[in-house]
């Protein structure tokens, strides 16, 4: 018995570690496409721990609220944004930085659950919840949240580094879509820049574009 508790475990791991493989070559992750790699991210985690809902909560430092800015439910995704207020959310984000992950099989019943209001970053009809931070350059600045609420879930450790690794991933992105952000800004800038010099002609400018765009920057 437990021989095929070992191979179960086994064949798990390198399960999740193919759909890790396959979301880090998707072509949204790899070109910094956030808002495309989101919903994607989001719904492979969702399919891989058998969750009904996957969603990211912004609680960036010295901001007063908690702002949710994707879900994936049911197999939908919505960026529809929900902002929850701190009365609500510091119970969980307390318990959450307590421990660095929570991970609750019997949410009905657990003893951490009796004091967090209801609210949509903490459902009422959740049997099993799974939340762990992002942190981006050391810094917490939001929440990932896995959910069930048709079945039981028993997390395991697998759950939380596929979760986690996935989160990477998710961040990762993000960065990548803040830098080729900046960097057509820079271009943008130096375009109305060369635009401005008198009887100057755009050569210059044009030449840098190319050498860019060469470059894979556009």
């Amino acid at each position: 018995l437990r021989d095929i508790r070992k191979l179960k475990e086994k064949e798990r791991q390198e399960s999740n570690l193919t759909v890790l493989v396959e979301l880090s070559k998707n072509k949204n992750v790899v070109s910094g496409n956030y808002a495309e790699a989101m919903p994607e991210i989001l719904a492979k985690i969702a399919e891989t721990l058998i969750a009904d809902r996957v969603s990211v909560w912004d609680c960036a430092p010295g901001k007063p609220n908690i702002k949710r800015i994707g879900i994936s439910e049911n197999g939908t995704f919505s960026s529809e944004r929900k902002i929850i207020q701190p009365q609500v959310f510091m119970p969980c984000l307390e318990l959450l930085m307590k421990d660095g992950v929570v991970m609750i099989d019997e949410a009905e019943t657990h003893v951490a659950t009796k004091n967090i209001p209801v609210s949509d970053f903490w459902p009422k009809d959740v049997k099993s919840l799974m939340q762990l931070p992002i942190l981006v350059d050391g810094e917490i600045s939001g929440i990932l949240s896995i959910e069930s609420t048709k079945h039981r879930i028993n997390w395991s450790t697998h759950d939380m580094f596929f979760t986690k690794a996935a989160i990477d991933i998710l961040i990762i992105t993000y960065k990548s879509f803040l830098r080729i952000r900046a960097e057509k800004k820079i271009i943008q800038k130096n375009k109305l820049k060369w635009k401005w010099i008198p009887g100057h002609s755009n050569n210059i400018y044009n030449d840098l574009v190319d050498t860019l765009a060469n470059n894979g920057i556009n």
